[in-house]
């Protein structure tokens, strides 16, 4: 799946969050996080079977991942928040709400797990940006996390939404 999003990555003048094969999203980096357990994947209902295409994926845990980066929001204690890394929806899948399953996934996973908070960043160049916003994150102070070797802004949008406040996850009615 991240073979076929790369691939899209490829093609001059398609809008897309800046990923590079061989750079960004870091082999190790996904070959580690399917071995720890950790990424989740979207499969075609009633695709439990082997080989069963994968039309989404994400990663679940409890670090921000963005070292030396101070971030406006309040801090949190382990175990308080969850965040979402990697998340992608194969090109061939798109428009057919696999980015939001995944979302509200993580949203009963934060719920699930007592979390206080669900927290994601992406470039600002992201079409992901306005899912984001569109199921109720709250956007904070972007900050400054350059990607060395990517031809995206040195900027990181900040994305945080609140399970202990009165306002439903994404995916989840109270």
């Amino acid at each position: 799946m991240y073979g076929h999003l790369l691939d899209a990555c490829d093609v001059p003048g398609r809008e897309t969050c800046g990923w590079r094969r061989g750079f960004w999203p870091l082999p190790d980096d996904v070959s580690r996080r399917l071995r720890e357990g950790t990424t989740w994947v979207a499969l075609e209902c009633g695709g439990e079977r082997p080989g069963a295409p994968v039309l989404g994926a994400m990663s679940l845990d409890g670090d921000f991942g963005l070292p030396g980066v101070e971030p406006d929001w309040e801090p949190l204690a382990p175990g308080e928040m969850l965040t979402c890394h990697l998340l992608a929806t194969d090109p061939a899948a798109r428009g057919r709400g696999v980015a939001t399953a995944l979302l509200a996934a993580y949203a009963r996973e934060g719920i699930t797990r007592g979390c206080r908070a669900l927290r994601i960043n992406t470039s600002p160049q992201s079409l992901s940006n306005r899912l984001y916003r569109e199921l109720g994150f709250t956007l904070h102070r972007p900050v400054w996390f350059p990607y060395e070797g990517l031809d995206l802004t040195g900027w990181t949008n900040l994305y945080e939404i609140r399970l202990d406040a009165a306002v439903p996850a994404p995916g989840h009615a109270r």
